[in-house]
């Protein structure tokens, strides 16, 4: 995962595991989640509608996005 970040230009993002949970080593900036999106979206557009779900109901759980913007903006997306 480092070596994407740093192959993406994401300078300021250190990987420490790959789920995304709490580790003081592990950090990554603004401009570098927004280096990842853009990668994101440029080279899998299969899945944009996915991008822009307002959250996911697995059994009887349901999981909100937390960008409250989803659904409430004209041309929000996550």
């Amino acid at each position: 995962m480092n070596a994407e970040a740093a192959r993406l230009g994401m300078v300021g993002t250190h990987f420490v595991n790959p789920n995304g949970l709490y580790s003081p080593d592990q950090y990554t900036t603004a401009r570098d989640l927004a280096v990842l999106v853009t990668a994101l979206r440029n080279d899998f557009p299969q899945y944009a509608p996915w991008f822009s779900i307002e959250g996911l109901a697995v059994g009887k759980k349901a999981l909100p996005n937390y960008n409250l913007l989803i659904g409430r903006y004209p041309g929000a997306t996550a």
